[in-house]
């Protein structure tokens, strides 16, 4: 059984119970399909908290790891993150705009997903970027894959 280590990295100006509730979605999604996700609880909102966040998966001996892309980011964030688990599999998974009680509804996670997935192309990162929410079938089946494939690396 694949173990991955989840991390919901957020601008602290833009979270919101939204950006919260499509995570947990998310980390409930995974689970349903017999993975077994350790999830950092506490929103990554600054460098500090990645660096602790990432050190915490390390320990606890994750085969890959998402990052959560919950909201607008900056990008030394995200990257602080990134330096303690890239020798890792990773994930950067974020979702598009969405529709919510009939309105179209946004919390940055696709800015962010288009800017640090360049990041991580200009650095030449290996990653599977994934874009999409986790109600959606082919998002998780993607995300998924991912976790296999990191438990047989």
């Amino acid at each position: 059984m694949s173990k991955v280590g989840f991390i919901n990295v957020c601008h602290s100006d833009y979270v919101s119970d939204t950006a919260i509730n499509i995570a947990a979605e998310a980390v409930k999604a995974l689970e349903s399909k017999g993975i077994k996700v350790y999830q950092i609880k506490e929103l990554v909102v600054d460098s500090q908290g990645a660096e602790k966040a990432g050190k915490e998966l390390i320990k606890n001996d994750v085969d890959g790891v998402i990052i959560f892309l919950g909201t607008w980011i900056e990008c030394p964030v995200a990257m602080s993150v990134i330096r303690e688990v890239e020798h890792l599999p990773l994930c950067l998974w974020g979702f598009p705009m969405f529709t919510e009680k009939g309105v179209l509804n946004s919390t940055g996670s696709y800015e962010s997903f288009a800017m640090f997935k360049g990041t991580m192309d200009r650095v030449q990162y290996k990653y599977k970027p994934i874009l999409g929410l986790p109600s959606e079938v082919d998002t998780i089946i993607k995300v998924e894959s991912f976790c296999k494939a990191a438990c047989a690396i």
